[in-house]
């Protein structure tokens, strides 16, 4: 897609003219690359370098370990279905074929998470790749391949891994892929073989990016510095539970309440506390928890994300509707995950075929996956569909802890630690050892960084602390760093038949914890929670960092399977996931979490299907691809009648104002009223919260006068100290999503409250309530667009401000101009927003650009599955240049979907290429 295209315009192109676009795009890359590496290198970069790395996808190839032969074929877009006659053949022509497509992305995956980044992109990657190695996910990874995990799936495993080596083997990095031939002017780096922890640790990432609540802690904690505990809860408000409906309704859990009712001590605490204070969590050690985190907030953001911003923002839609609700009369399942965006896509399509289903050879499923795993994780296969959003429940905690000689201090006595060396090698430079040390709650995070361990050192602590001794620390435990048995529910969900068989599957996928929703051709619907989730006692409820040294605020166990919600068939016909409330606080006797998603979206999609039934329609499946479509701004349909109502004099801004009558909330691309919109709703976050945040939260750069720390009252300007934000703008607060619809929503008929106070600035009034606030975010926002899009509202509009660029996620963000060059793709115009169904994430704070997206979308029709619709963000391809790089996204920008076949005949009909695979 050409760069600045809108949503709705320009048509396909025919194959000549891509064919040629292609043509004279390598042509140019090869001039540049000559240009840039000197003619010494005008032969290396040819057209065949560029094209070396391409699949074979025709004729034949003889793989040593097969029993017999394996067909691969691919459809017009590149995506394959493999068909074998036993689980190992299936499994290793799996890992042959995602790394003729994806090695380089997958080689990256692993030296992430194994924390050695640095051997790969030289020492600009040591930082990270210290603070990976103190989490330790590839060493919780090979113990959960050697203690954990079912005998089949290391078989799985392992016949995957020798499905990669395979594709390795004799091969050169400039024959696996473009980037690795740019590696080669400045590292001899070389990839070495496939292993099956290697697959096994990509999960710890994900599950790290998908972690529930660990950022919000760090907010609460850092807000205490400038906001006192009334006003730290205004802004983290409770859910709305009348409003928005939480998952489950008619579940299971009901029968368990009375039970843990008559109980306390370890059930823990129902409900959420948000009122700031968590016992001694939030009291003690103010000054060392303050500089502590701000410490580990920064590293946290430089961190390379898994598929998520960094655990910010993440949600997703997932959904069922009965067939008493469909045109079919069978099932249907959306599921639409919303994560980074990212080039090539976090998810791979592809079909997994047993010639014949049986002992030797168990599965026929089709769906997504991750490049470097095996199996298929979310999608369908002959008999039931599922899908997943993240669940947000609380599976980590942050610990101060008091530090002295070589031991910590818990329950009056000192432990030593449990310590390891690590060795970082370095791409071009000498290698690095560091000491990782830990506490019975987890690794010591603080030891990542020199200057938190000095501020500790020297911090004030409230007299209920122990003494400061050589300091604090911050530690974390998180259930993700105990071995677990996730590997073995993706190869269970794959060939399960029923719900039941669904249900023991969910049960071992135990981190990260999702939402799961179930449809199966037999016509039932199901929801479930699985993963394990920590039980805390009542003096902690996971809202704030918890004193480590206290054993009050140790987890007690783990909430049973049995005891976790769950639907099936619920009489309204229909189960609705978007990451909100999974139960009401007042009907379940366990936290799950204190930070919720807030329902937005959730209750839009809801309102949606409950529309179409009480009109007596039925849904078709290309009614639930408009749902995923859908772009109303619920923020939008609190604040415009208000808005309308302040009078404004001055004409430019009158003429802006004016785009808000007889809009309809819709967020579309080509809408001159959302751009509008949207600016003034980032004008009022701003005025009203953003600068009243510690610096902290704020975005880098963006400076302030504030009244400095500790002051009893407004400082004289002349006092006044110039205090700049600190955090990513993509990551920085108010962020705009639904928690801060909700804070916004209950301040509405506090028509004076405090939070509605901002000084005059320049030439721009101040603000004494809420109405004078909101004019001034109508005059903010008129010269902020006008600036941006120039004066004339008549071209404006919301996709010139909201763009989605992709962007190779190593030499495509800090490699040389001409990699970035080649590597990357966009921008395009996208219509949707925050907290709306079509999730195209944006942080208000930071600007108006594309964060996170839907990352694919599908929609099971459980009646017919060849009926059934997916779409990727981008192509089956990780190559350059390659057909099938982004050949998928123009139509995922415009909301279309492509078949997906699932038959024999369907997939016969669809075949473009057929490559045979033998022994």
């Amino acid at each position: 897609m050409p760069p600045n295209t809108t949503a709705s315009s320009g048509q396909q192109p025919g194959k000549s003219r891509r064919k040629k676009g292609r043509k004279a795009r390598l042509i140019v890359l090869v001039l540049v690359l000559a240009v840039v590496g000197g003619v010494a290198f005008a032969g290396y970069w040819s057209v065949s370098t560029v094209r070396a790395s391409f699949p074979q996808t025709k004729g034949s190839l003889t793989l040593d370990g097969l029993t017999a032969p394996v067909d691969v074929k691919r459809d017009g877009n590149g995506i394959p279905q493999i068909y074998a006659s036993s689980d190992e053949d299936l499994f290793m022509a799996q890992g042959y074929v995602q790394a003729q497509d994806r090695f380089y992305e997958m080689d990256v995956r692993r030296h992430m998470t194994s924390g050695r980044l640095s051997e790969m992109f030289g020492k600009g990657q040591v930082d990270n790749d210290e603070f990976l190695r103190t989490l330790g996910w590839d060493r919780v990874a090979k113990k959960e391949y050697d203690t954990k995990l079912s005998a089949a799936t290391k078989t799985y495993l392992q016949a995957y891994a020798k499905g990669v080596n395979a594709y390795l083997k004799g091969k050169e990095g400039k024959d696996i892929s473009l980037e690795y031939a740019a590696l080669g002017f400045t590292n001899d780096y070389k990839p070495e073989e496939w292993t099956p922890v290697d697959s096994i640790a990509w999960l710890k990432a994900m599950a790290w990016d998908l972690r529930g609540n660990m950022q919000d802690e760090i907010d609460r904690a850092l807000m205490t510095s400038r906001l006192g505990p009334k006003q730290v809860a205004d802004l983290y408000p409770d859910y709305p539970y009348d409003r928005n409906k939480a998952i489950v309704q008619e579940g299971q859990y009901d029968d368990l309440t009375q039970t843990f009712e008559q109980s306390d001590g370890e059930s823990g605490t129902s409900g959420t506390s948000t009122s700031g204070t968590t016992g001694q969590s939030a009291g003690s050690s103010s000054s060392a928890l303050q500089t502590q985190l701000t410490g580990l907030s920064e590293v946290l953001e430089d961190l390379p994300t898994a598929v998520g911003v960094n655990g910010n923002g993440i949600g997703s839609n997932a959904w069922v509707v009965s067939g008493k609700h469909t045109i079919t009369g069978m099932p249907l399942l959306a599921n639409d995950p919303h994560l980074s965006a990212s080039l090539p896509s976090v998810w791979y399509q592809m079909g997994l075929h047993c010639r014949s289903v049986s002992a030797k050879c168990q599965y026929d499923v089709s769906g997504y996956t991750f490049a470097g795993m095996p199996g298929v994780v979310i999608g369908h296969n002959q008999d039931i569909s599922w899908g997943m959003t993240n669940s947000g429940v609380d599976v980590t905690d942050l610990y101060l802890e008091k530090l002295t000689g070589d031991g910590y201090l818990y329950d009056g006595k000192v432990k030593p630690f449990t310590s390891r060396e690590e060795t970082i090698k370095v791409a071009g430079g000498s290698p690095k050892k560091i000491v990782v040390r830990e506490t019975n709650n987890g690794p010591l995070l603080s030891d990542r960084d020199d200057e938190l361990v000095k501020v500790g050192k020297k911090a004030t602590v409230d007299a209920a602390a122990p003494d400061r001794g050589d300091g604090y620390g911050i530690s974390l435990r998180w259930t993700a760093l105990d071995a677990g048995t996730t590997m073995d529910a993706v190869f269970a969900m794959d060939k399960a038949a029923d719900w039941n068989e669904f249900r023991e599957a969910a049960a071992l996928f135990e981190v990260p914890s999702q939402n799961l929703v179930y449809a199966d051709t037999q016509g039932n619907i199901g929801y479930t929670l699985p993963g394990r989730i920590p039980k805390r006692t009542k003096a902690d409820d996971g809202s704030l960092p918890a004193p480590g040294w206290d054993p009050q605020y140790q987890w007690t166990g783990y909430i049973e399977q049995d005891e976790l919600p769950y639907e099936y068939n619920p009489q309204r016909g229909y189960i609705v996931t978007a990451n909100q409330a999974v139960v009401d606080q007042d009907k379940y006797p366990y936290t799950l979490t204190t930070d919720w998603g807030y329902g937005t979206r959730s209750q839009r999609i809801t309102d949606l299907i409950q529309s179409k039934i009480d009109d007596g329609g039925k849904i078709s499946t290309d009614d639930m691809r408009q749902m995923q479509l859908d772009n109303s701004s619920e923020i939008a349909k609190l604040l415009v009648p208000q808005l309308l109502k302040i009078d404004i004099d001055d004409p430019d801004v009158r003429e802006a104002q004016k785009l808000l009558e007889g809009w309809d909330y819709t967020q579309d691309a080509d809408s001159a009223a959302a751009a509008y919109f949207n600016s003034v709703w980032r004008n009022i976050l701003k005025l009203a919260f953003g600068n009243k945040l510690p610096k902290e939260l704020r975005v880098e750069g963006q400076c302030l006068w504030v009244d400095p720390v500790n002051t009893t009252g407004p400082a004289d300007e002349t006092e006044k100290v110039r205090e700049c934000g600190q955090r990513e703008a993509d990551q920085a607060q108010p962020d705009g999503g639904d928690r801060w619809f909700e804070v916004v929503r209950n301040l509405m008929d506090d028509e004076n409250s405090d939070w509605w106070k901002t000084p005059r600035s320049g030439t721009r009034p101040a603000a004494d309530n809420r109405d004078e606030l909101f004019k001034r975010a109508l005059i903010d926002a008129r010269w902020e667009l006008t600036a941006k899009l120039g004066k004339d509202i008549d071209t404006w509009n919301w996709g010139r401000l909201h763009r989605l660029f992709l962007k190779n996620q190593t030499l495509g963000t800090d490699g040389p101009g001409f990699l970035q060059y080649a590597l990357n793709r966009g921008p395009w115009r996208l219509g949707g927003g925050e907290a709306t169904v079509n999730a195209t994430g944006w942080n208000a704070a930071g600007g108006y650009g594309v964060v996170w997206v839907p990352s694919m979308r599908m929609v099971v029709n459980l009646g017919d599955l060849d009926e059934s619709k997916w779409i990727n963000l981008t192509g089956a391809s990780g190559h350059a240049y390659s057909a099938h790089y982004t050949d998928q996204t123009d139509k995922w920008v415009k909301g279309e979907l492509l078949d997906w076949s699932f038959s024999d005949k369907a997939v016969e009909e669809s075949t473009n290429d057929t490559l045979v695979l033998k022994p």
